[in-house]
């Protein structure tokens, strides 16, 4: 799938059981494929995951071609997780065009 990835955070936190620190990061992107059109939504949806240790990203904002496969999160439950990226290119935000839902005003 390709996608915009616009966020990169890092984040830190300290196992309560063990006193380890756990270090890692997570993946702000818009899914280019994808887009909602419903009663509650119109247009592209942003999604988090998180970034394997493996995968490097070489430019944010930047398109990517993300592969995406089935893994067991900590909990014991599948979902899908970051496999791979390969960057395609830099954004062009002047080629965007965001057409709002049309809001007519009645008097």
């Amino acid at each position: 799938m390709n996608v915009l990835v616009f966020g990169l955070k890092p984040w830190e936190m300290v196992d309560e059981r063990t006193g380890e620190v756990r270090r890692g990061e997570v993946l702000e992107y818009l899914d280019l494929e994808y887009k909602e059109d419903s009663d509650k939504y119109t247009g592209l949806k942003s999604f988090k995951t998180g970034k394997p240790a493996d995968v490097s990203l070489s430019h944010i904002p930047g398109v990517y071609e993300f592969e995406m496969r089935p893994m067991q999160n900590k909990r014991g439950r599948m979902e899908l997780g970051l496999a791979s990226a390969k960057f395609l290119g830099l954004p062009d935000f002047e080629k965007v065009v965001i057409n709002p839902p049309s809001s007519k005003k009645t008097a």
